[in-house]
């Protein structure tokens, strides 16, 4: 039986990854929770970055390192890439585009993400938004890799505001309460 919940992979900066992946297993049911490893994804810049993600979001969801080896040449790990090809939303929580240039330059990451067809979401903070929008004004690297830009609400009152945007490009109109 197929999922109706959406196949997302995340990556970039720890805090907003955590809020992110948390928001969005709390909007999962029945089978859909049970499978929330398959589902939900964290690629992280390196296996040494893998422990500390998975501390936290290691419950919710599947930490990957974006590499495979740590030498002179680093090629894209094979289920990153393959999680990436099956995503139905990317989604890049980062302060700017340093923060998510680690996982970018493995090599094949960044022509995967630009070749897949799916929403591809850079989630920024209010304050560092205005040098993004509008697109042309984005670096290159950016405009190619992300077609929409969503708000980082941060820590507010509803912290599943930010899941519940990112559930809202690949389900629109059909947005549940989160499970109890």
């Amino acid at each position: 039986m197929r999922s109706d919940f959406p196949r997302v992979v995340a990556f970039g900066d720890g805090a907003g990854i955590s809020r992110i992946l948390t928001g969005l297993a709390a909007h999962m049911r029945g089978e859909e929770h049970d499978r929330r490893h398959d589902l939900l994804t964290a690629i992280v810049a390196s296996a040494a970055g893998v422990e500390e993600a998975d501390s936290l979001v290691g419950h919710c969801a599947c930490v990957l390192p974006a590499t495979e080896n740590a030498g002179s040449v680093r090629r894209a790990h094979s289920e990153a890439l393959r999680r990436i090809i099956n995503a139905d939303v990317i989604v890049a929580v980062a302060r700017d585009v340093s923060d998510v240039r680690p996982v970018l330059t493995v090599g094949g990451m960044a022509a995967t993400l630009a070749a897949v067809v799916v929403p591809r979401v850079f989630v920024a903070p209010p304050a560092r938004i205005a040098p993004l929008l509008p697109i042309y004004r984005r670096p290159p690297a950016l405009a190619s890799l992300f077609d929409r830009v969503l708000l980082d609400p941060g820590a507010t009152p509803d912290p599943g505001a930010l899941a519940r945007a990112i559930l809202a490009l690949v389900r629109p109109g059909r947005l549940d309460a989160p499970a109890a």
